[in-house]
């Protein structure tokens, strides 16, 4: 069985789709527009590595590998000649949250618990702050109203600061300009800052048997940029 780059980029681009519309609750970060980790886990080296998927289980993803590469290039065919084809592009994103869908409950079929566990641990790191406004993670750590509230507030105050620093940039202001990368490589790092700065006020807010049950919710610290897609290819 060979896993080519094409197939990589295929369950990123299916996973992208899938997930366009999610945003966390409360007005808290930047609307976590992200792929599912089960999507991730089909094709990333890394996470599988972190969640020490077998050989078997490997082939077992292949056939979910295939139709994520199938619906990848009927994609691309709605843009044929430059045009967008939406009712065929709505077509196909429906059928992306589908197979999203299909996607997390083969893995979690085919995932021993403890796998299961960490990826939900990973994901939870990988939302940050926003984590708090997930009603599952609200829910674990017994967060009171008055939390929540100023969990919400934090949320606010981070997302004014960093519309604050994009117009100091001069990022974001309109008129189809590409961002100069220099700026928005100021602006990611300046963001990253803030963030955690961010976490750390809300942590604060915790009481201690409350910062307990988010270190066993996040358990031990995966690098989290690692869940950016690269090239996998391997021979079984």
């Amino acid at each position: 069985m060979k896993w080519q780059l094409a197939a990589a980029v295929a369950v990123v681009a299916v996973a992208g789709v899938a997930s366009a519309q999610q945003r966390q609750p409360g007005g808290m970060g930047r609307g976590m527009q992200q792929q599912s980790l089960y999507m991730l886990a089909l094709t990333n080296a890394d996470l599988q590595s972190e969640l020490k998927i077998t050989d078997e289980q490997k082939k077992g993803m292949k056939e979910l590998v295939d139709k994520a590469a199938d619906l990848t290039k009927k994609r691309q065919e709605a843009f044929t000649g430059g045009q967008i084809d939406r009712e065929k592009m709505q077509e196909l994103t429906q059928a992306a949250t589908k197979l999203a869908e299909e996607a997390k409950t083969s893995m979690e079929k085919a995932l021993t618990d403890d796998q299961k566990k960490r990826i939900k641990q990973i994901d939870v790191q990988r939302k940050g702050f926003a984590a708090f406004s997930d009603e599952e993670v609200a829910k674990a750590m017994k967060l009171t109203d008055d939390q929540k509230a100023k969990m919400k507030t934090l949320g606010e105050e981070m997302q004014k600061a960093r519309g604050e620093l994009a117009r100091e940039l001069g990022i974001g202001g309109g008129g189809g300009q590409r961002p100069d990368p220099e700026k928005m490589a100021e602006l990611t790092k300046k963001s990253a800052a803030l963030a955690t700065e961010t976490m750390e006020k809300a942590k604060k807010e915790l009481t201690d048997d409350q910062k307990k049950t988010w270190t066993d919710l996040t358990g031990p610290a995966f690098d989290v940029s690692k869940l950016q897609q690269r090239p996998m290819r391997r021979d079984n």
